[in-house]
């Protein structure tokens, strides 16, 4: 019954909630002083390994150029120009699958995995492949002319970033074809690499382990050589260490990507699409160019680029800009 007292509630015992909201509080004061006495800790640490060891003090510089003159800005507007680049490329790809696809009776799906692709990805290029029909030459040559053209603002990113990192003058040029011929020989450099790797894992722990170095090396070839196109004023051994952290961090995305997460992006495309993938590529080549940039902010640093080096903003004349496209490489 309504008038029953049983079921009316006791009112709540006002010092109750207020000893608890004092214990939360309490709490959440103790988390902030202990996250605080651990900052302060890893700060003290910092700086004496910084004084004991010449490596750590090269690093924390180059991450603080980087983070100074905009590196993770840079990050972004490069994974920008790459995704331009990557919507023709993937237009002309789909056209070569299919036309490849008509000649030799595979489906694009088998052909998209042999050239490396797997995942996700590999149902994506098929249906795009598919999808062309009867007007892939046509597509073919739209997608051929974009690419190259997008080719030549990603070349242009590049540079800029490395002029940048490397406190160049800016270059009065424009990135021509032969730089965008580049960028596509260390993009299919990139390609063979993923091409090699069902021809080297053979299921043995051995064959494994030695088909990772092969891979790893050939990864770090492929970084190196666009690093010393790249524009830089210091010899080709201080691309060493940024060609190194970025082959090391992408293998460990590539392991990450074939361990995880291709295998929930199939198990979830029907609930996510074409957008969950379109995210994991958006946020895989910031990572990529976020590497980049680190990269040649401590080959920077390593080779001799200091912070108090001014950034300069006059336009080299014609003869100082030829100069530089001789042994800038891609300039």
């Amino acid at each position: 019954m309504a008038d029953d007292p049983a079921s009316v509630p006791e009112p709540a015992d006002p010092a109750t909630g207020d000893a608890q909201e004092r214990r939360i509080r309490g709490r959440i004061a103790d988390a902030r002083l202990r996250a605080e006495e651990l900052r302060t800790e890893a700060q003290a640490r910092l700086e004496e390994e910084r004084g004991r060891r010449t490596w750590v003090e090269i690093v924390y510089r180059a991450w603080d150029m980087d983070r100074q003159r905009g590196g993770p800005l840079l990050a972004g507007g490069l994974a920008y120009r790459v995704f331009i680049w990557i919507l023709p490329f993937a237009l002309l790809l789909a056209a070569i699958v299919e036309l490849i696809a008509d000649s030799t009776g595979r489906s694009p799906e088998e052909l998209a995995r042999t050239v490396g692709l797997g995942g996700a990805i590999v149902g994506v290029v098929g249906e795009a492949a598919r999808a062309t029909g009867s007007s892939a030459w046509w597509l073919l040559f739209l997608g051929l002319v974009l690419s190259l053209w997008a080719a030549r603002g990603l070349a242009r990113a590049l540079m800029l970033v490395s002029r940048i990192a490397w406190a160049l003058p800016p270059s009065a040029g424009r990135a021509t074809v032969k730089a965008a011929l580049v960028v596509w020989g260390l993009f299919f450099g990139g390609l063979g690499v993923q091409w090699l790797r069902p021809l080297l894992f053979r299921g043995g722990v051995r064959s494994d382990l030695l088909a990772q170095i092969v891979l790893f090396g050939l990864t770090l070839a492929v970084i190196a050589g666009g690093m010393m196109l790249a524009p830089r004023r210091g010899p080709w051994t201080s691309v060493i260490a940024g060609a190194l952290l970025m082959a090391v961090g992408l293998r460990g995305m590539g392991i990450a990507t074939n361990v995880y997460f291709a295998d929930a992006l199939g198990e979830k495309g029907e609930l996510y699409g074409g957008l969950g993938l379109a995210i994991v590529i958006m946020l895989f080549l910031f990572l990529c160019s976020r590497l980049f940039v680190w990269g040649q902010f401590l080959n920077a640093r390593i080779g001799g680029v200091r912070m108090a080096d001014p950034m300069p903003v006059q336009v080299p004349d014609a003869s100082l800009d030829e100069a530089e496209e001789g042994s800038d490489g891609v300039g």
